[in-house]
């Protein structure tokens, strides 16, 4: 048995030896294994050197002892003077030893350099993860401040305001005046109006600020229940990542509110509320419809968990007041509205005829119709019914998938709840004949929770094209209401064959689970841990 040799001294010592007896500790010391190094002995047998760390409460200089470790006092003395970086200064002499000592023994592989310098830095966030997410979110809404003071409106900004002023003046929605929304979602256009008749525009961007920021506090309080790992982050770097590249109509969108309002009810039906998470889905789809893909899949889950009863009453309690609502006001007015709308100019299969018109293989034209564009011609109206059947058989597969996949699965995280979810919402909105710049709001809360379980590259590529919405919309040439150059319809179809992509692969996710009836995910190497 080789005997120890004892490095520095003062609170940071360090051990290396074959063996550490616990003779060797002095009281109050605390062993920290460092890593272990295989060799050869002299006679070919194989011999096994433990490096350790004992640390007692403060910090010293690392000493050199040998040449096994360099100097490296200095560094720690000033790191180690103010307690806040106490944590800080001890990984990096666990880092200086464990590199040091691989060094002498020929053990490293070629990229340890940086194996070990990203160790130190997974290290301290993952101790100091609040710090990091508070700067992470002051960093990402940097981007958007300049839209909270630029004071101009837009389209739809001038669409909510009408309908509250409408309701204010005693008209009925849906009957005295046409309203494009789903009933639950005037009361928040009414909601500006509570900081006065002054500047609506602002007040409904104060609202959305908020939010924003409880689908962010969401995003890292469910990592943060989910790991204590650095993946963890990962939620809240991937939505705050993407949100900056829709700051030109992000807070002008009341998109904002059914994405925390879906966020919510992940949440809540994973700490074993489905009652409430039924009531949330309810109210999502008197917001903004689209929830109601989740329905299905949901209720299996609960079903199967010997909760359906309790999801059920809650999405009786939502939705009973639109029932009671059908016998003053015709609200079903708003889906004949959004249903006889054409392909709008960024939807799949107007996409793939735009391109069409750009390499001059068909006669299409960029047109203004109410409030949005559209691309209209011969290709365009013959294409337009197989654009609203493909779009229908897909929600409906996607549903049937997920709803298939639920059946299988007992007790689910919200990381793979997500994930089930991401399949029917791509379905809606990947081939919806109506497909708008602010749907990606709606996709990037469940694509950053989906990154906590399973390949976290599949839901990345979300915030991915997230990223390409400047060049579609306004557009690099400014010239938007004129039609998509050659170079930005070619972005435009990439951010469409990519969200097709990561539903077919969600797809085959969800069958995968269905056919070989295990709940869990795979382990994924190469995920971040």
């Amino acid at each position: 048995m080789a005997r120890i040799q004892r490095i520095g001294a003062g609170s940071l010592r360090f051990y290396f030896g074959d063996l550490l007896p616990s003779t060797d500790l002095e009281t109050g010391q605390k062993l920290v294994p460092m890593g272990v190094f295989p060799r050869g002995g002299a006679g070919g047998e194989r011999r096994v050197r433990v490096l350790h760390a004992v640390r007692l409460g403060g910090f010293s200089a690392v000493c050199r002892a040998g040449s096994f470790l360099e100097q490296a006092g200095e560094t720690l003395d000033v790191l180690a003077g103010s307690d806040d970086f106490r944590h800080l200064a001890f990984d990096i002499g666990l880092a200086i030893c464990q590199l040091q000592v691989g060094r002498m023994m020929n053990m490293d592989p070629p990229d340890h350099d940086r194996a070990a310098a990203w160790t130190l830095v997974a290290n301290w966030v993952a101790r100091h993860r609040f710090a990091t997410a508070y700067l992470i979110v002051v960093l990402s809404w940097l981007p958007l401040l300049p839209s909270l003071f630029d004071g101009g409106k837009q389209g739809d900004i001038s669409v909510y305001e009408n309908d509250a002023d409408s309701v204010i003046q005693g008209k009925m929605p849906y009957r005295d005046t046409l309203v494009e929304y789903p009933p639950y979602a005037i009361p928040i256009f009414l909601l500006p109006r509570m900081f006065g008749s002054g500047d609506y525009l602002q007040g409904f961007m104060m609202l959305a600020v908020f939010c924003d920021l409880l689908i962010r506090g969401g995003l890292f309080w469910a990592g943060v229940r989910h790991t204590d790992r650095l993946r963890s982050l990962l939620p809240l770097i991937c939505y705050c990542a993407a949100v900056p590249f829709l700051r030109f109509f992000c807070l002008q969108r009341f998109d904002l509110w059914p994405a925390l309002i879906c966020v919510a009810a992940l949440l809540l039906f994973c700490r074993d509320k489905p009652r409430w998470s039924g009531l949330a889905i309810a109210i999502g789809i008197g917001v903004k419809v689209y929830p109601a893909v989740f329905v299905l899949p949901l209720f299996t889950l609960a079903l199967r968990q010997g909760k359906g009863r309790r999801f059920v009453a809650g999405l009786i309690a939502g939705l009973g007041p639109i029932v009671l609502l059908s016998f003053v006001l015709p609200w079903w007015r708003f889906a004949q509205f959004q249903g006889d709308r054409g392909l709008q100019c960024e939807s799949l299969v107007a996409s793939f005829i735009w391109s069409l018109k750009r390499l001059g293989l068909a006669d299409a034209s960029w047109v203004w119709v109410t409030r949005w564009f559209e691309v209209q011609g011969p290709l365009a109206s013959a294409l337009l019914p197989c654009a609203r059947g493909l779009f229908l058989v897909a929600v409906l597969c996607s549903v049937t998938i997920a709803s298939l996949a639920a059946s299988r699965c007992r007790a689910i995280r919200i990381g793979r709840l997500a994930r089930l979810l991401l399949v029917p919402l791509l379905g809606f909105v990947a081939f919806n004949q109506v497909l708008s710049p602010q749907f990606m709001i709606w996709l990037l809360p469940l694509a950053a929770l989906g990154t906590l379980e399973g390949n976290p590259w599949i839901v990345l590529g979300i915030p991915l094209v997230t990223a390409f919405t400047p060049v579609i919309f306004p557009s690099f040439s400014g010239n938007y209401g004129r039609g998509l150059n050659f170079l930005e319809t070619t972005v435009m179809i990439m951010r469409n064959f990519i969200l097709v992509a990561v539903w077919c692969l969600l797809i085959k996710e969800q069958w995968q689970i269905w056919r070989n009836g295990n709940p869990d995910f795979p382990s994924f190497s190469h995920g971040i841990s």
